[in-house]
């Protein structure tokens, strides 16, 4: 099964960094003089660059304790994207699911001690590259089964990584990288400002709360290429990632 990490996707907009979160050079300064500041009201992040924006958001997200992650991200073979919508925490529990153009379906869960996940047809046959009579035989073995144990392929690495909340944000941000604040927004009911980021063109956006914690609220690369939204929610929240119930089929023992 082809490698699917979700932290790459998310990483291609954020990623050409290579300066601490602390200060992007280069971004677009903004300064307010006292009369207008005075007069007029006080804007989220009042004074600060996109490039300072920036570097708190990555800073406070990449403390979180857990977060849930959802959107669409990286084209399949079909040409479809693939959803995503997982629960993780730094001590890599994790427990979520891929979906391909919301049909077919992996479901992942990661105990810290365990990895188990389930396939259905259409997914396996989506996201494998193997001739035929291979792909009938993965069928026939591991769809809607709760699997553990050695997985192919390096797929259980990739699907590890799903969980791997230090990886998922960077932490560091490239001079050549232009940070340019670009408006507020709402999403779900919180406010937010937007980042825009420019870069050989491409058109990438971050959201960052403005109410509280600088989180990170939702990362976007509009590109043809490799279009990605991700939603980050409930940051900090409990993450439940527990055993399957029922018959689980250890791969290992076969």
């Amino acid at each position: 099964m082809r490698r699917t990490d979700m932290a790459v996707r998310i990483a291609v907009v954020v990623a050409p960094m290579g300066l601490l979160t602390g200060c992007l050079f280069g971004s677009e300064p903004r300064a307010d003089g006292p009369d207008e500041a005075a007069t007029r009201e006080v804007e989220p992040f009042e004074g600060l660059a996109g490039g300072d924006i920036l570097g708190r958001a990555l800073a406070a997200t990449s403390a979180l304790e857990s977060v849930h992650a959802s959107g669409a991200t990286e084209l399949t073979k079909s040409g479809a994207p693939l959803e995503v919508d997982i629960a993780m925490d730094r001590k890599g529990r994790c427990a979520g699911s891929l979906s391909v153009a919301g049909e077919g379906r992996a479901e992942l869960v990661n105990t810290g001690d365990a990895l188990y996940t389930r396939f259905d047809e259409t997914f396996i046959r989506e996201m494998d590259d193997a001739p035929d009579e291979d792909l009938e035989s993965a069928v026939a073995l591991l769809a809607d089964r709760w699997l553990t144990g050695a997985f192919l392929d390096g797929m259980e690495d990739a699907m590890k990584e799903m969980c791997d909340l230090d990886g998922l944000v960077p932490e560091e941000v490239d001079e050549r990288v232009a940070a340019t604040r670009a408006g507020t927004a709402t999403l779900a009911g919180q406010p937010a400002i937007r980042v825009d980021l420019s870069d050989d063109g491409a058109e990438r956006r971050l959201y960052v709360a403005t109410d509280g914690e600088p989180w990170l609220l939702r990362v976007e690369d509009r590109s043809e290429a490799e279009p990605t939204k991700i939603d980050f929610t409930d940051h900090n929240a409990p993450v439940s990632a527990e055993k399957p119930e029922g018959y689980v089929l250890d791969l290992s023992e076969l």
